[in-house]
């Protein structure tokens, strides 16, 4: 299953992005917005085991993408439960271990601040953690590739990682990533 929002014969300064997607309508969204203004714009299932071969054999490397909102999520909600570990600790009602105990001499914003930053640090690490775990399971993915000039080329790869892309890799020799999936 494959879909095709634009094709145009690529130019020699241009480049293509192939970007991994968990959920068809999120590949269909962001290549819906980003077919416009592109030369060509792809939208094809593939399997989870050809993913993870395309990822090994990418000779860019595979850029940065966003952590995502379990991250977030993690340092909001391991904030919130560290300041009430914190207030709990400074009123007595938690035990403490004695390498802590010096901290409860700061005060109570000092001993909230603390736990706070404690927790959401875990909250953070757990949530990213959960992301890229997320990636590197075996089920079908939905691969959207992008020939775009090289101008555009930062800008549409933050827009695929923004959209929430599992990765996202600038290819030199896009027939590689071709012959991989056949």
């Amino acid at each position: 299953m494959s879909t095709t929002y634009k094709h145009n014969i690529p130019q020699q300064s241009e480049r293509t992005i192939v970007a991994y997607f968990d959920r068809q309508s999120q590949a269909q969204r962001i290549a819906k917005r980003l077919s416009d203004d592109t030369t060509s714009v792809r939208v094809e299932r593939v399997s989870g085991k050809q993913v993870k071969r395309v990822l090994a054999n990418a000779q860019a490397g595979v850029s940065v993408v966003e952590i995502g909102n379990l991250a977030w999520a993690g340092l909001i909600i391991g904030s919130i439960l560290g300041a009430f570990w914190g207030a709990f600790t400074f009123s007595g009602r938690i035990p403490l271990l004695g390498i802590i105990a010096p901290t409860l001499s700061g005060g109570l914003v000092v001993v909230i601040f603390l736990w706070a930053g404690i927790f959401a640090c875990i909250g953070w690490l757990i949530g990213a953690l959960i992301r890229l775990f997320q990636s590197s399971s075996s089920g079908s993915k939905y691969e959207v590739r992008v020939t775009l000039p090289q101008y555009r080329l930062k800008e549409v790869e933050r827009m695929l990682a923004r959209a929430e892309a599992l990765s996202v890799i600038e290819v030199e020799n896009p027939e590689e990533i071709m012959s991989t999936h056949t």
